[in-house]
Formats: C-alpha cells, sequence, structure tokens
C-alpha cells in the first residue's frame, strides 16, 4: 500500500478533510469504529497492531511508520 492510499483510507476512517504526516492525532479521543477500522488499515497494509500500538502515536506520520508505509 502506498503512502497517499494510506493516507486517503485513514481520511476516511478518522471522517477527516485533509491529512499530513506532520499532523497529531489523539488516538485516545478515537471512538471504537475509528480504532478497529484503523487497526484494519495496518492489517492491509501488512503489519499486525495492537490497539496498544495505535495509542502510542502521536502524529499521522507515527501511524504510518507503524504501518510500514512511510
Amino acid at each position: 500500500m502506498s503512502s497517499e492510499e494510506f493516507l486517503t483510507q485513514l481520511r476516511k476512517i478518522l471522517e477527516a478533510d485533509t491529512l499530513t504526516e506532520e499532523e497529531p492525532i489523539q488516538p485516545v479521543t478515537w471512538d471504537s469504529i475509528e480504532i478497529l477500522g484503523t487497526i484494519t488499515l495496518v492489517d492491509k497494509a501488512g503489519k499486525a497492531v495492537k490497539i496498544q500500538d495505535i495509542m502510542g502515536c502521536r502524529s499521522v506520520g507515527d501511524l504510518m511508520r507503524l504501518a510500514g508505509t512511510h
């Protein structure tokens, strides 16, 4: 999965108009659908993650690195 594909899908999950790699995120405030959608997205990128892994991300770039798309 390319970086752009990942960002496009993450925008849909988070219902965001725009997202950049530098943009901060707060997964601790995400609802369960956003967390599950993000886990699924990372899985589609070829990586297995736990909720704790996502909760440790502080930016979109951190999430992309976790998924291996950065």
